[in-house]
């Protein structure tokens, strides 16, 4: 019956001390949360093994998670011989003790480099020690801190340390190996890091990879936010549009890009579920993956709408595209609709975007991305969907009057049932951090399913 709020969710502690009893070896069980002043608040899970068993923590999160949502999974756990009582026989919290993150077996930085990487990743993320093969997100990580690390990096390397850099390699000698590149060539070759059609926002876990597949803007780089969010046992994958890495026209509809992320998708995954995960335009894309796989014969156990729509309107694309330039400090004036980005608009981006250090693009980069993200209104209208064999997960905005009409518009394209739910978010901020902590449960509880 004691309840706590973690990250604005509310928590039946008890629910979880049942679920962790339950599991085989285990003989009681408490949870309690911890707060950290970096970090945030952690459920912590404390054991006591039934005698003559030794309880894996990593093995405790994998099976809860087919019980519970990942908000109630612990992140941190303490194997207790007993649990401390207090003078009459009852638990006593303020005795149990602090939890330690596990982190892989110790492997010594070895260069200054990994050393001021190590540091980083300890202060930053609270943790006591971090070696040089342990990985950021596996660690707890999100992009938020990585923005964190970076600057301090920045401050005590004086090489121009980039977020993207963890989405190449996010270990700590992997960063240090990018430090030092950058520093003996004068630019890093891990500029293209995070730019490329897949990127790993989470390469561990052993459950069945979430493919997100990119909203109009073509970067997956936002759903990073996720990996806090979802089962820590499950791979993150993003898909990005080929236009910002690769020379050419942009894709001439939909089904182009789709069967250009279906031949990824089984390069990765050769066998085995599919779970597809798409934000506005990426969702319409996802549900043509979704039907290019099955007719593969390949089985696609979730797909994952986040307020995609059929139907554009191109007032509002132009508004909001307008709207977007001007948010990251594009001079646009009044009534001028921008269809085409000159040179001198792309080098003002290039500026803007790499101006706090953080990301790295060419002017190359924003026009060719730019040229296909002006084509969207028209390969969502002449897009014709075919019917996907299977059942669909919408999430919908608060920008709709009625939150099921958009769901439901997919209902001739989609023979199994659709379920909803709703978030009283904008469409537009469906993947800011604030919006991340109500939709990552919602994703993770869709996601529970698929093995």
């Amino acid at each position: 019956d004691f309840q706590v709020k973690v990250r604005g969710l509310r928590i039946e502690l008890g629910e979880i001390e049942s679920a962790l009893t339950a599991l085989d070896g285990v003989a009681q069980a408490v949870v309690s949360v911890r707060t950290d002043p970096v970090t945030g608040d952690q459920l912590v899970g404390y054991v006591v093994p039934v005698e003559g068993i030794d309880l894996d923590s990593v093995e405790m999160q994998v099976r809860l998670g087919r019980q519970l949502p990942s908000y109630m999974i612990p992140t941190a756990w303490v194997v207790l011989a007993s649990v401390p009582l207090n003078a009459s026989g009852k638990l006593d919290r303020k005795a149990l003790p602090n939890p330690t993150i596990k982190t892989r077996e110790y492997r010594a930085p070895g260069t200054p480099e990994g050393q001021a990487v190590a540091d980083a990743f300890v202060e930053l993320l609270g943790l006591e020690q971090v070696g040089a093969d342990d990985d950021f997100f596996a660690l707890g990580g999100n992009s938020l801190i990585a923005t964190q690390v970076a600057a301090r990096l920045r401050k005590s390397t004086g090489v121009d340390v980039r977020v993207q850099w963890f989405f190449g390699d996010a270990t700590v000698s992997g960063l240090a190996s990018q430090i030092v590149a950058s520093r003996d060539s004068g630019s890093s070759p891990m500029t293209d890091a995070g730019q490329g059609v897949v990127i790993h926002l989470r390469r561990t876990g052993t459950r069945s990879p979430l493919f997100a597949i990119h909203p109009m803007i073509g970067l997956s780089w936002l759903y990073a936010g996720l990996t806090s969010e979802i089962d820590a046992d499950r791979p993150l994958i993003g898909l990005q549009n080929p236009a910002l890495s690769e020379p050419g026209p942009p894709a001439a509809s939909i089904e182009e890009l789709a069967v250009r992320y279906v031949d990824e998708i089984t390069q990765i995954q050769p066998d085995g579920q599919i779970c597809l995960l798409g934000y506005s335009l990426g969702g319409n894309i996802a549900h043509a993956v979704a039907v290019m796989l099955r007719e593969q014969g390949r089985e696609v156990s979730k797909l994952i709408m986040l307020d995609s729509q059929l139907e554009p309107e191109m007032e509002v694309f132009d508004t909001e595209l307008t709207a977007a330039l001007r948010g990251i400090g594009v001079d646009v004036p009044a009534g001028e609709i921008v269809r085409e980005l000159s040179l001198e608009r792309a080098e003002q981006i290039v500026a803007i975007l790499s101006g706090d250090g953080l990301i790295s693009l060419s002017t190359d980069n924003v026009q060719r991305l730019f040229a296909s993200i002006v084509t969207t209104p028209r390969l969502m209208a002449d897009y014709e969907p075919v019917e996907f064999d299977g059942d669909m997960f919408y999430v919908s905005a608060s920008t709709h009057p009625e939150p099921e009409d958009a769901a439901y518009t997919w209902r001739p394209f989609v023979s199994g049932a659709i379920e909803n739910r709703f978030i009283d978010v904008p469409h537009d901020q469906m993947m800011t951090p604030d919006a991340i902590t109500l939709v990552g449960p919602i994703l993770d509880e869709a996601l529970r399913d698929c093995e």
